[in-house]
């Protein structure tokens, strides 16, 4: 009882020692707690070399006193680069329709105008991108495809998406509509007359089958008729990818006699009088005037026209 007696005086005196000290702890003697700034960062961030042109234009837009200067800044283009989308294929074939959509659409492209055969588009360099052997081809930064009107689909739906190309899923039905209808319908038509009546030197062309051509297309050409009867263009009332496919299906129509199908026609001439068309039309002409008439039978050979 003695020792527990002693325990416990030392742990009193122990408490009090502790509650002395407390008391005379005093606030104003804390050192106040200071925040301090980070240190700098030892380089600034720099942007990557795109968004800083990016970027660069931004602020010249935003510091643009007036319209014209903003227009001219808007205009402006990049540095020059190497074009990633290549089109393979003579103007004079299929790669017209390839041609147009990329001028339709402002797009920087290279143009390798190879010609059908052994020596073009059936070498092995071009059957391992084609093996088909057919023109025209892409190479769009490494995505090759064949077959003109899926080229010129996928150049509408992925550079103008909701204008050239529909952005409702009926008007994009409708688009395919109308591009398979062109070649299952008028497009072995059209090229079988242009041959047989303008292409293949005169005493080679074949009157049988030239007519024969015009009555194969004439009904189809009267559903054409009726679609542009109604509206400016096959969708409504805006020029879209549709429209091109058909057009430059039946591009070489032009020469024909229109005069049953009066709406035809006046909308065909319309969609190859846009400044892209022409500018396609052009190589397309260049082209014709400078093929052998080997070549035009060749195609008439291997095409059975």
């Amino acid at each position: 009882m003695a020792a527990l007696s002693r325990c416990s005086k030392s742990l009193c005196s122990l408490l009090l020692l502790v509650g002395a000290v407390l008391l005379s702890y005093r606030r104003d003697e804390i050192e106040p707690f200071e925040i301090r700034p980070a240190a700098p960062v030892a380089a600034e961030w720099q942007a990557p070399p795109a968004i800083a042109v990016n970027r660069a234009r931004s602020d010249a837009i935003h510091q643009a006193g007036s319209p014209p200067q903003l227009s001219a800044i808007l205009r402006a283009k990049p540095e020059r680069r190497m074009s990633r989308l290549r089109i393979y294929g003579i103007a004079r074939t299929r790669a017209f329709r390839a041609l147009w959509m990329a001028a339709e659409l402002g797009l920087d492209y290279e143009h390798l105008p190879i010609e059908i055969g052994e020596a073009g588009a059936r070498a092995p360099e071009f059957l391992a991108v084609n093996p088909n052997g057919r023109l025209p081809f892409i190479d769009d930064d490494g995505f090759a495809l064949f077959e003109s009107l899926a080229i010129t689909l996928y150049l509408a739906k992925k550079h103008s998406l909701g204008k050239l190309y529909p952005a409702s899923l009926q008007d994009e039905a409708r688009a395919w509509q109308w591009s398979f209808w062109a070649i299952s319908e008028v497009d072995r038509g059209v090229n079988i007359w242009s041959l047989h009546a303008v292409r293949l030197p005169p005493a080679e062309r074949d009157a049988a089958k030239r007519d024969e051509a015009l009555k194969v297309i004439a009904a189809p050409f009267k559903v054409l008729d009726a679609a542009v009867a109604k509206q400016p263009y096959l969708l409504g009332n805006e020029f879209t990818v549709a429209d091109l496919n058909v057009a430059a299906v039946i591009s070489r129509a032009i020469e024909m006699d229109l005069s049953a199908v009066r709406n035809l026609q006046a909308w065909l001439a319309c969609c190859l009088d846009r400044p892209a068309a022409r500018k396609a039309l052009a190589l397309k002409s260049k082209a014709d005037s400078q093929t052998p008439a080997e070549v035009t039978r060749r195609i008439a050979r291997i095409n059975r026209l």
